[in-house]
């Protein structure tokens, strides 16, 4: 619909032409009598009237097609974080249309992403000059912030970004209290400075933002699992857990749903071989729903892997079993074996360890390692099975056997491979 033909004037009309053109056609069509007519008309008055709007209405009237390829240009480099497309694009659509807001917006994301953090926040005192009450471009300011925070090493240049963002975030709190995204933002920005305890404030405060708790606080209540992490309180990670399955709905797949952001938290633990808190992640998914269906034999690796390795610790602690070198050895192949990177020197030098050792010590240790750590020995039984064969024999065996000991290196070889066939 073309405002300026609705009203019968000319594109370069000034507010009192809009206006006595608007009186003259409304008095035509009545809203009694002709309600859509009515209707357009006051559109276009609105319109026209509207200095932001009619600059949005003449720009995409003139070039309406080639900013919204743009746009799509611009928001497809964006997703794929090709910065330099995404930022030549939404700089093209601004050289058409500098009055627009969203290209402005998705201006100053891009050169964040691309790490052009100043040009980015001028970006947005520009939009905050046009929409002072903004909430998006008040957070988004502060992302600004934060991310170039994160660039810098020394910890007075980053505290000082952090801050600035912090002051950003809580205006936009002040702008939309009942949104708890921003008290996610917030709590970030506590927990960057060590403010752990402003961070879980925080994060309350967003819970139930809006005035009540529900399950659209799951991902606020998932920040403050993570946060609970950060401070090595498991107890408390099992508490949040407790109180998303509070908030969901009856329904079998919301227990699904919020079960699997727990597990998916936890695949992303594992990948940077953080074991410990994966595993309190998956037993936080338990609590929700204790069956995992597809995903059940991961994650009961995962426990596995946990208590072994837990167990392994212990045993590499106990004095009573001698000799240390084929302790170390179980332990580092119990590392190795639930996904720790140890090298091939490590075993190199503990294999050669062991084998300055008598067989019947070594046997001995294999005993006691069946005896009082069995997950440890359920992943090592190659290695305790070769107990007999690794060291030095005694007078006796020497005298029965005609082909001596296995040497080391084909021994750190043999549970090399067969590490390689565990994993």
């Amino acid at each position: 619909m073309d405002h300026y033909e609705v009203l019968g004037v000319e594109r370069d009309a000034d507010e009192a032409t809009i206006k006595r053109a608007w009186a003259r056609m409304v008095r035509q069509h009545p809203p009694d009598q002709d309600p859509e007519g009515n209707r357009r008309l006051n559109e276009a008055k609105a319109t026209l009237l509207d200095a932001r709007a009619r600059a949005d209405f003449d720009a995409r009237s003139q070039y309406g097609d080639e900013i919204d390829a743009l746009f799509g240009e611009g928001i497809e480099a964006r997703n794929e974080e090709d910065w330099p497309v995404a930022i030549r694009a939404f700089k093209e659509i601004l050289a058409l249309h500098p009055a627009s807001l969203d290209a402005r917006n998705m201006l100053g994301i891009s050169l964040c992403g691309a790490g052009r953090y100043a040009e980015s926040v001028a970006q947005y005192e520009r939009l905050l000059k046009e929409a002072p009450d903004s909430a998006l471009y008040m957070a988004n300011i502060a992302v600004t912030h934060e991310a170039w925070g994160d660039s810098f090493e020394d910890e007075a240049q980053q505290n000082g970004c952090y801050l600035e963002a912090e002051r950003w975030v809580k205006r936009a709190i002040e702008a939309e209290p009942f949104n708890s995204a921003h008290y996610r933002q917030l709590a970030r920005l506590h927990r960057l400075q060590g403010r752990m305890a402003e961070a879980e404030a925080a994060l309350e405060a967003g819970i139930g933002a809006d005035g009540k708790a529900d399950v659209g606080d799951i991902d606020t209540m998932m920040d403050l699992a993570w946060l609970m992490l950060f401070q090595n309180q498991p107890a408390k990670l099992e508490a949040v857990a407790d109180r998303i399955l509070g908030v969901l709905p009856p329904e079998e797949e919301a227990r699904e749903y919020a079960s699997h952001l727990f597990l998916r938290n936890a695949a992303q633990l594992m990948e940077d071989d953080y074991l410990e808190p994966a595993f309190y992640f998956v037993r936080a998914s338990r609590r929700i729903a204790p069956n995992l269906g597809e995903h059940e034999e991961w994650a009961t690796q995962i426990e596995t892997w946990y208590m072994a390795r837990s167990e392994a610790r212990r045993m590499m602690e106990d004095e009573s079993i001698q000799p240390k070198a084929f302790v170390l050895l179980a332990g580092a192949l119990v590392d190795r074996r639930t996904g720790v990177d140890l090298s091939d020197e490590i075993f190199q030098n503990l294999s050669e360890a062991v084998e300055s050792w008598g067989q019947d010590e070594n046997m001995r240790a294999a005993r006691m390692i069946r005896h009082r750590y069995p997950l440890v020995a359920r992943i090592t039984e190659d290695l305790l099975d070769s107990a007999p064969q690794m060291g030095q024999p005694t007078p006796s065996k020497i005298a029965k056997s005609s082909g001596g000991c296995l040497i080391p290196t084909a021994l750190f070889l043999s549970l090399l491979l067969f590490t390689l066939f565990f994993l």
